[in-house]
């Protein structure tokens, strides 16, 4: 049973940890692209006008 909760506390905190990364990736990912979406919103608007 020792063996088998080691196992599955293992398996939780894998779990965590990817999540934790891929959130922490993602939060990166859409401060880097923002900015771009704002250039490209005010590029089109002079485009229109």
């Amino acid at each position: 049973m020792g063996i088998y909760f080691l196992w599955r506390l293992g398996m939780v905190i894998v779990i965590l940890a990817s999540f934790a990364l891929f959130v922490f990736i993602y939060n990166k990912v859409t401060k880097h692209i923002h900015p771009m979406q704002k250039y490209d919103v005010q590029v089109q608007k002079r485009r229109d006008s």
